[in-house]
């Protein structure tokens, strides 16, 4: 029997988040998922705070586990300008080629999704619900005798949507095809 386990990260993509209150949650169909080729690698750290519960004169009688929040640093190798002005809360200049940044910049929500292959076969596939940019950061070097690329490291702070306070939504399919629907949209969600 072939073994289960992750063998690789690609095919990362976010949506313009619509609507996200306690009766609807929504991401942009019409203008859909936006690509970022070039990804490299996905550290997933997520944040939570512990306390234990004593009773019965056991100080540890349970454990309260409060989520906070995760955190994503993805390394990418390349972003577009747009992508960068867009998820940083800049604003384009008139001639589309470049931006202006201000300390009133205003980072969007947005709804991040990948896919990891798993090395038996298929996927295993990650969405985030609400992530925000946090931080976008290139260290630039001369060329020199390098030919290494100055990579992005891109830090997305991923808390629970307010409908249902989900975070995460984590698939397994079989297939390319399965994956690529999947990927390709976020479901609305309304209050129960």
């Amino acid at each position: 029997m072939a073994q289960k386990y992750l063998n690789g990260f690609a095919d990362l993509g976010y949506f313009k988040i619509l609507t996200d209150d306690t009766s609807l949650y929504a991401t942009d169909t019409v203008s859909g998922r936006k690509s970022m080729t070039g990804a490299r690698s996905c550290n997933k750290t997520d944040n939570k705070q512990t306390a234990n519960i004593p009773a019965d004169d056991n100080p540890a009688w349970d454990t309260l586990s409060d989520w906070q929040a995760t955190t994503l640093t993805i390394v990418m190798r390349f972003v577009t300008i747009e992508q960068l002005a867009f998820l940083s809360g800049a604003t384009m200049n008139t001639s589309n080629t470049g931006f202006e940044e201000g300390t009133y910049d205003a980072a969007p929500f947005v709804a991040l999704n990948f896919r990891a292959a798993i090395a038996a076969g298929g996927f295993r596939l990650f969405r985030y619900y609400r992530a925000k940019l946090t931080s976008a950061e290139v260290n630039h070097q001369t060329k020199g005798e390098s030919t290494d690329p100055q990579d992005y490291t891109l830090t997305f702070e991923c808390s629970a949507r307010a409908v249902d306070n989900k975070v995460r939504g984590v698939e397994e399919v079989a297939d390319l095809a399965a994956a690529n629907l999947w990927l390709a949209t976020i479901p609305q969600q309304s209050a129960a």
